[in-house]
């Protein structure tokens, strides 16, 4: 079974190399174009995350999609149990947005540079909720919506872990609505590791949903707080949902 799993993995990481490896010069002739051509290439990156969840065999039954479509900036709120939630997020959510990703991820292969180049947002612990407010405000006055993970890492616990604050501030101050969603696998995969583990391991089914907006907090530290909690319960409450259903 770890021998299948490994050979799984290599399949898929396979998959996403190639991929990306189509995609730089897309990446660099769109942008080399201009921003007149934005939503082309975001419709690209749609086709590329697609491509991969096919190749990769994975089944992702969707629904809430209205949710996502905004007129104006909203925040987004995404669970984050498996390295395939770029992918189904990526494919699903026909908008432009901009993800808050950890600063490490800067120095990886082809996706840092990808990332950086197409304006995703690198913040690094200790840099302070003010600090990423004022990475965010170019993107958000030029209408695009902000991608969050509210747990501020990949899950560890069997559902969700615990949230911080920083997406519901950063909505009270700019005063735009929050988007949760959440993606469920069917066997969720808990554990470290890279082949036959992370890529390796069998999901099952998946279930992608958006939930319906939430008005911004008042700006205040305790607000922010409350509203943080009610999001959380909102989203726990859907991924046990849809896991006892997969189950049942």
């Amino acid at each position: 079974m770890a021998a299948l799993r490994a050979l799984v993995s290599i399949y898929r990481l396979l998959i996403i190399l190639f991929t990306c490896l189509f995609m730089i010069p897309v990446v660099l002739l769109s942008y080399a174009i201009g921003k007149s051509n934005e939503w082309g290439f975001y419709n690209l990156r749609r086709i590329w995350s697609g491509t991969i969840l096919f190749f990769c065999f994975l089944r992702v039954e969707v629904s809430g999609l209205k949710n996502a479509q905004h007129e104006k900036p909203v925040i987004y709120l995404l669970n984050h149990k498996s390295e395939f939630d770029w992918y189904i997020f990526t494919h699903y959510v026909n908008k432009i947005w901009r993800a808050v990703i950890k600063a490490e991820l800067r120095n990886f292969f082809i996706g840092g540079p990808m990332s950086e180049k197409t304006g995703q947002i690198f913040h690094a612990k200790g840099e302070g909720i003010d600090m990423l407010i004022e990475k965010c405000r170019p993107y958000i006055e030029n209408g695009d919506s902000i991608l969050m993970f509210p747990e501020g890492r990949r899950t560890r616990s069997e559902y969700l872990d615990e949230f911080q604050t920083g997406a519901f501030v950063m909505a009270a101050h700019f005063k735009i609505p929050l988007v949760p969603a959440v993606i469920v696998e069917e066997y969720p995969n808990n554990r470290a590791g890279l082949f036959g583990r992370k890529y390796g391991h069998n999901p099952g089914k998946i279930r992608f949903k958006v939930l319906p907006p939430l008005n911004y907090p008042r700006k205040s530290r305790k607000a922010a707080e409350h509203l943080s909690s009610k999001a959380h319960g909102i989203m726990l409450a859907e991924i046990k949902n849809a896991f006892h259903e997969f189950h049942s």
